[in-house]
């Protein structure tokens, strides 16, 4: 596992915002008008296509000349917008844009001066992924903005702690793809019914000593049983 990079590159601020009396969302509008003000080139990634049109129709509201200066871009675009759209942000005629997924991954963006993250992307990976778009030829800032999710807040709350985005995305990981474990309980004796399958994250151990207590407890019915037609 490769933790550190050697090789020389320009700094990268990174800076987390857990905004308080509005949505991320606005704060994002807000943030992405204030950078682009500013002759910062920016690029902002949402977790939704809905999203991404939403901040860009509130920014140009705000601020109409910013209109042939910013661009959305997500994956329902056709691909010669998108082909132009990427043309422009190469070529610099775009100063920001708003964007799903679509731009992290396959497209060689660089040249970026602020990199804007509305919620948590979901791994480590797609993080730095999306945050390598800033900080190459210059130094860079990326900032994170958290959802009022429980991950979201718990990265905010526990942000000094160190590796705090691989060790949460792990966590979550484990979690999330535990199987649950299955006991089977062999029957007492040939001829009984079938055995029961029970689903229970305990350990084998006391997983066979609860198969024990129910063939004792389908013992004892049984003889009660036969003692009754007697």
């Amino acid at each position: 596992v490769i933790e550190a990079d050697g090789a020389p590159r320009p700094r990268r601020h990174v800076m987390l915002m857990n905004p308080v009396g509005s949505s991320p969302y606005t704060a994002a509008a807000k943030l992405f008008r204030l950078a682009v003000g500013l002759g910062l080139r920016t690029i902002a990634f949402t977790k939704a296509r809905r999203v991404t049109e939403l901040i860009h129709t509130w920014v140009i509201e705000a601020e109409p000349q910013l209109r042939d200066r910013i661009s959305s871009y997500r994956a329902g675009f056709l691909p010669e917008e998108r082909r132009e759209i990427e043309q422009k942000l190469f070529s610099g005629a775009l100063d920001g844009v708003i964007s799903t997924s679509a731009l992290e991954m396959g497209i060689d963006v660089g040249g970026l001066d602020v990199c804007i993250l509305v919620g948590y992307p979901g791994s480590q990976m797609a993080t730095w992924q999306r945050a390598g778009r800033v900080g190459r030829a210059q130094e860079g800032v990326v900032v994170l903005i958290a959802q009022p999710d429980a991950l979201d807040q718990y990265l905010v709350a526990h942000s000094n702690t160190p590796w705090w985005i691989r060790r949460t995305w792990r966590s979550q990981r484990r979690i999330s793809r535990a199987p649950p474990t299955r006991s089977r309980c062999a029957p007492a004796k040939p001829g009984s019914p079938s055995p029961a399958y029970a689903r229970t994250s305990r350990s084998s151990k006391s997983a066979g000593a609860s198969c024990a207590a129910n063939r004792a407890a389908s013992g004892s019915r049984r003889g009660a049983a036969r003692t009754a037609t007697s």
